[in-house]
């Protein structure tokens, strides 16, 4: 084998809609793991293969590696493990990591002998570690097998100081960029975009409420990078890449009012770049809305999720209708654009709830700078609160038992079970709201697949 590692960010499962954002942006996960494996140890040849630009029969035609280290989530599991079997096929070992293995690394070992190893959450140092052949048993993180024993090792977080930035090495960042532009040339007016996270974590996932009802969040507790090293970073790419648009992935940016005063505060003088970030709609005062504006935050993506109040509290938003519709007001003020989500199928779902969901959005959809939404019908993911919920059905843990899930069965017996509504109607309500707004995207819509056996 010529290449010691390969690491792969999964294409999506056939026949269900990809994000609008696919394409656009070259992965992050992948790219971090590459940045930190080299700077800790320059001699490996890596190479990076993103399923968001090539199919899965040219990704397996080029698998060749040492090491194949694959990044999924619940979406690009299936074809994950199509791409796991060609790996060891070829002799090579395969290691998974990401949002969905983590949720199951156990179950994953034991039902697919072709998985050496999954990595549970922070997957630098377990990743760093198995190259450089340290002991399975002695790294943190790490899922194995010994003999016909599956072990997993205790969890240890990533420390952000000192962490090498990420390293994009062969993905062509221009097709990135030229899709970009080919797909919001109407909406938005950047050319360069890169993904970048000031923290891991949410503050109110952490609370003792667990937080949102469909959010699986695989990392434990909340960590900050320091803003001068977020800065340094958004700074390198800015030079060295021409990146003039940096998405936020950080699951909220609003929560920590004095990081914030810091990262404003430390901003280099006349650096043009521009900002989408994550929001809490119960964070957004007048003043954090002029400091959103401050820092040339372009759009802000809220999660109003519901019209109806009630809903709201089942589903432990921890916001009211009336706080996103005063966010609202406050970011198109100081000429902010917002995104907004909305969730159909929540706990206690009703017609009525739908129609106040549907008129919610309208109504906000109608605000200055509001043009996009990215809404869906809440499917329970494992780690999330919701799949345990499901689970506690009697016969749900034998039906959803495997590792390849079918997501839409998972979708219709949630349905079924904890809302007062039907899939039809659901549906309706969905593509109603998606048709208001002249961007739109939406998470887990089947369009024609058989449901996947284990």
């Amino acid at each position: 084998m010529s290449i010691q590692l390969q690491l792969v960010n999964a294409p999506l499962l056939p026949g269900y809609q990809k994000s609008s954002r696919t394409g656009t942006y070259p992965p992050l996960s992948i790219a971090s793991l590459a940045g930190f494996v080299m700077a800790h140890d320059p001699t490996p040849e890596v190479e990076l293969i993103d399923g968001e630009l090539i199919g899965i029969a040219d990704i397996c035609s080029r698998l060749d590696a040492d090491v194949v280290g694959i990044s999924c989530n619940i979406m690009t599991y299936g074809p994950a493990l199509d791409i796991a079997k060609a790996a060891a096929a070829k002799g090579s070992k395969v290691i998974l990591g990401g949002p969905f293995p983590t949720s199951m690394p156990k179950t994953i070992l034991k039902n697919r002998s072709y998985v050496d190893a999954v990595v549970v959450g922070d997957g630098e140092v377990a990743l760093s570690e198995y190259l450089r052949g340290v002991p399975p048993s002695s790294i943190a993180n790490l899922c194995f097998r010994e003999g016909k024993e599956i072990i997993q090792n205790d969890e240890s977080i990533v420390s952000f100081d000192g962490l090498p930035l990420p390293t994009y090495l062969n993905l062509p960042l221009q097709q990135y960029f030229q899709n970009y532009g080919h797909r919001y040339a109407e909406y938005k007016p950047f050319r360069g975009s890169l993904a970048i996270y000031s923290r891991k974590g949410c503050i109110w996932r952490n609370a003792s409420n667990g937080g949102c009802v469909f959010c699986m969040i695989p990392h434990k507790g909340i960590r900050y990078k320091k803003p001068k090293a977020l800065w340094d970073e958004i700074v390198f790419f800015r030079q060295a890449c021409g990146v003039n648009f940096f998405w936020e992935v950080s699951d909220t940016f609003t929560e920590n009012s004095r990081w914030i005063e810091e990262f404003v505060q430390t901003m280099p003088a006349g650096l043009d770049v521009a900002f989408s970030v994550y929001a809490r709609a119960s964070n957004i005062s007048e003043r954090l809305a002029r400091q959103l504006r401050e820092l040339s935050v372009y759009e802000v993506f809220i999660g109003a999720e519901s019209g109806d109040d009630e809903i709201l509290r089942r589903m432990k938003k921890g916001i009211t209708v009336e706080q996103t519709r005063h966010a609202v007001r406050i970011l198109s003020t100081e000429g902010i654009k917002i995104i907004l989500s909305f969730v159909f199928g929540l706990p206690g779902e009703t017609s009525g709830s739908i129609q106040r969901t549907v008129n919610l959005a309208h109504e906000l959809s109608q605000w200055p700078g509001v043009v996009e939404t990215s809404s869906s019908i809440l499917l329970p993911i494992p780690g999330s609160t919701a799949f345990d919920m499901l689970m506690t059905i009697p016969g749900m843990a034998a039906k959803h038992g495997c590792d390849l899930l079918d997501l839409d069965g998972l979708k219709l017996d949630w349905i079924k079970y904890f809302t007062d509504t039907s899939p039809d109607e659901l549906e309706f309500a969905l593509h109603q709201t998606l048709e208001m707004f002249p961007l739109n995207s939406t998470f887990s819509q089947k369009q024609t697949q058989s449901a996947p056996m284990c």
